[in-house]
């Protein structure tokens, strides 16, 4: 028999652990927070969405994992409801000139209110 490669998998700490789950409770308050005051349909093409939200419908105009735009992880201006696809899209290394207009404006308003 062939041998088979174990895959390993990169442990984290008690500690690191418990500030990942701390954050995801705190983006799940957050998220829920939004779904109730938005309408549930994508922003970008106007799909309906489910009644019961996802965490890839909540997409952050300013990518949370940027350095330079980690403190607008909680801004509700920086964050869209948006389909499966136009997520993907936005994510593409060609995204939509909507998408593209729509992070220059993002990026125009947070630096008017002194947040870049």
């Amino acid at each position: 028999k062939p041998r088979r490669r174990m895959i390993s998998i990169k442990k984290v700490s008690s500690i690191r652990q418990a500030k990942i789950t701390s954050q995801n409770a705190k983006d799940q308050e957050f998220m829920l927070s939004l779904w109730d005051r938005r309408e549930h349909k994508c922003q970008y093409c106007g799909i309906p969405l489910d009644d019961e939200p996802e965490k890839w419908m909540f997409h952050h105009i300013l990518f949370k994992g940027e350095n330079k735009y980690k403190h607008l992880r909680y801004y509700e201006e920086n964050i869209d409801i948006v389909c499966f696809q136009c997520h993907s899209i936005s994510h593409s290394a060609n995204p939509s000139q909507n998408i593209v207009l729509r992070k220059l404006n993002k990026i125009e308003y947070f630096t008017k209110e002194g947040l870049l």
